[in-house]
């Protein structure tokens, strides 16, 4: 069989353009999730039980994908946000249902619902409004990332709580506030916090088993964990840049690795007794990483600058100073003592000092967040849709509302790029295939072609 290079080309062009426009099309068609808006409606006065009188709903519908629940959220938004469990009996292909709730009708319109694979976006800058995000899926969410100035308030039951593998993920950027469930356990492979800004985090709740702990702060936020446990396997890291503060109450703490650091003027506190195999603690500055509750069999420190370490070691504890700042230890003096201090005033001073109360602990406070709105999401029962697999169990203590789905009158997803982008591929190709064959229709039979060489005869 006889192929000349012009016809490789053409069947090299057919080949990329079947494989760009299969893999647009396919990713057109494995939409996990799609969004359908409601018009806004106003509130019968029954019905209402605060001060709002508008309401509008969007839907959240697994669309022909094994994506069937909501993994991610982020919230560009700034009013006042309620994340909850429910039960949807009537709609088994219903993942989520966010509602807004407003005095006035056009505040309604102001804000987006967009979804992608299993993302679920909010995003919108009016502040006088109340919204409740409500997912139809037990645990199912295991990321939250909150990008301006909303106060969100998660009920049980949302986030992911019982999968070793998993990872969960809350993180702050801006000034707003994430408030977690105050009975939650969390059995997963990673607990993850980080605040970029002002915001804040408060971690409440009854137990954490992690494999490892990841706690940072960048700015003047602050981070609070305030639960009845924090079991780590491995590593527990705790990380605070500029003049913010991470505190961690907790009445049981244990981890094998514990790695804590300040970069600025900021603080790390660890506020009542724990144990860990190892601790690594460095100051950079004239912050404060306090860990004295915490014993630890070694420990090693760098203090750089003026601040402080304060730490509880029982064998080892190996200190590097450079400039004024100490290291103190809490407790028995430990066994073994080491390290180097380079100091700008003079007079020897000692690697460690007994811990003499001084610098303080910074408390873990929990700010107050505002009282929810009476108003909750209306769920109506439709018995001709089949039953929510889920709807036997995870059922909270009051009576569920029961959801009616809203007409769709707009459907949001990212189809209609994906089937665009399949018409851009297969349009290039195209014009580079006629492209090719004209030049080698006009070309000088001796001449080279510029893409494929001469017409010397291949054999396969």
């Amino acid at each position: 069989m006889l192929h000349t290079p012009s016809r490789w080309a053409g069947m090299l062009w057919r080949l990329y353009a079947g494989v760009g426009i299969a893999l647009c099309l396919s990713g057109a068609l494995a939409r996990g999730l799609s969004v359908t808006r409601a018009e806004v409606e106003a509130i019968p006065p029954e019905e209402r039980t605060g001060p709002d009188s508008f309401r509008q709903q969007w839907l959240v519908i697994q669309s022909g994908s094994d994506v069937g629940h909501v993994q991610e959220l982020v919230l560009g938004t700034s009013c006042d946000v309620h994340v909850q469990y429910m039960v949807n009996t009537g709609c088994a292909t219903c993942v989520a249902t966010v509602q807004f709730l407003g005095s006035n009708r056009s505040l309604l319109n102001r804000y987006l619902v967009t979804s992608r694979d299993a993302e679920l976006s909010i995003q919108g800058s009016e502040s006088d409004l109340h919204m409740e995000v409500v997912v139809h899926r037990a645990a199912s969410l295991s990321s939250v990332t909150l990008q301006s100035s909303s106060e969100v308030v998660f009920r049980d039951s949302v986030l992911v709580d019982d999968n070793s593998s998993a990872s969960v993920s809350v993180q702050v950027t801006g000034n707003g506030k994430i408030y977690l469930p105050e009975d939650a356990t969390y059995n997963v492979g990673q607990f993850i916090t980080k605040v970029a800004g002002p915001g804040t985090v408060s971690i409440t709740g009854k137990q954490i088993n992690a494999d490892s702990v990841d706690i940072q702060v960048q700015g003047n936020g602050s981070v609070c964990v305030a639960t009845q446990g924090l079991q780590v396997k491995r590593r527990t890291t705790v990380q605070e840049t500029s003049s913010g503060s991470i505190s961690v109450d907790v009445s049981h703490f244990e981890t094998d690795s514990l790695v804590a650091s300040v970069q600025g003027s900021g603080g790390v506190s660890f506020t009542q007794p724990g144990r860990c195999n190892s601790a690594n603690v460095a100051t950079m500055g004239s912050g404060t990483v306090h860990i004295g509750p915490v014993s630890c069999a070694n420990a090693e420190v760098a203090v750089y600058g003026s601040g402080n370490a304060v730490v509880r070691s029982l064998r080892s504890l190996y200190g590097n100073i450079l400039g004024s700042g100490n290291i103190w230890y809490e407790g028995d003096k430990p066994q073994s003592v080491t390290g180097e201090r380079v100091s700008l005033s003079s007079g020897e001073r000692a690697i460690a000092i007994a811990y003499q109360g001084n610098p303080p602990i910074r408390p873990c406070l929990i700010p107050p967040h505002r009282p929810r709105q009476e108003n909750q999401v209306v769920l109506r029962p439709d018995d001709q849709s089949p039953s929510n697999a889920e709807a036997s169990g995870n059922i909270p203590s009051s009576t569920p509302e029961t959801f009616s789905p809203p007409p769709p009158t707009s459907s949001i997803t990212g189809r209609v790029h994906w089937v665009v982008l399949a018409l851009l591929v297969g349009a290039v190709t195209f014009a580079l295939y006629e492209f090719q064959s004209w030049r080698h229709r006009h070309r000088d039979p001796n001449e080279h072609s510029p893409l494929l060489g001469n017409d010397a005869p291949v054999y396969i």
